[in-house]
């Protein structure tokens, strides 16, 4: 607004000094001073609008585990998804087991989603080939959406997109990634962030379903390339909820949550 006044005191100047001085002043001239003026005024009203919350009243961001926010967190366990357990200790067969008759005939069971947690052992560590042969087992339920990557504290270590998953730890190379992504993030977790490059989130990459919007979306600003946070119930990362996206993220800012 101070520009804007500054701009109309320095027209009305000209206006008046330019015949003294022997100038005319042409009346486009003048429309055109005008309209500069009122951008002028018109950007500092903008300018001011957003930097100061309308009523006055403070804005109050919601919590993940809040309305509406709560619906972007895409769950990990939703109804009817089967879970699968990965333990180094057991063969293919054990590891699914539970739902033999479903990975036997998957193509009479193609709605069904599957969630795949591979979890680190105290002593025994994973062979690739076993773990190629599961992705290969489960891929063709094309629903499924998530990989987590837990260490033996079952606390969250690494998240990787199952679109992403079934893609890469199959077919050639297929062991030589399972190792990268996987066998060495279980083994030191500071190589999760390793997982971005899959579109998936490392160890540090999580929040509790107690902060709100605003503080999830600084910590995807901050840290590029990061795709999203893996969710987890209040204090403890041993229980994951989901995830929330970075769109979704920059989506509820946009909205006012």
């Amino acid at each position: 607004m101070a520009s804007g006044l500054a701009a109309a005191v320095l027209l009305t100047a000209v206006y008046f000094a330019a015949p003294l001085a022997g100038i005319d002043v042409r009346a486009p001239l003048v429309a055109i001073a005008a309209c500069l003026a009122a951008g002028y005024a018109i950007a500092g009203l903008i300018h001011l609008s957003f930097h100061n919350p309308a009523l006055g009243k403070a804005y109050a961001s919601s919590r993940l585990n809040e309305e509406p926010v709560v619906r972007f967190v895409l769950p990990f366990r939703e109804p009817g998804t089967v879970a699968v357990l990965a333990l180094p200790n057991l063969t293919l067969d054990v590891m699914l087991l539970r739902n033999g008759s479903m990975f036997k005939e998957p193509g009479k069971h193609t709605d069904k989603k599957v969630f795949l947690t591979i979890k680190k052992a105290k002593k025994e560590v994973f062979n690739p080939v076993v773990l190629r042969s599961l992705f290969e087992a489960i891929k063709p339920f094309e629903k499924s959406e998530h990989v987590l990557l837990v260490n033996e504290h079952d606390e969250v270590v690494g998240y990787i997109p199952w679109a992403r998953a079934a893609r890469e730890f199959v077919g050639e190379n297929a062991e030589t990634k399972i190792r990268k992504y996987i066998l060495d993030v279980l083994d030191d977790p500071a190589k999760s962030v390793e997982l971005r490059k899959l579109d998936g989130m490392g160890a540090d990459d999580i929040i509790s379903d107690s902060a709100t919007i605003h503080e999830a979306a600084r910590m995807t600003w901050f840290h590029d390339p990061l795709h999203g946070l893996v969710v987890y119930s209040g204090k403890r990362n041993r229980k994951p909820i989901g995830v929330i996206n970075k769109n979704a993220l920059l989506q509820l800012i946009a909205t006012g949550a």
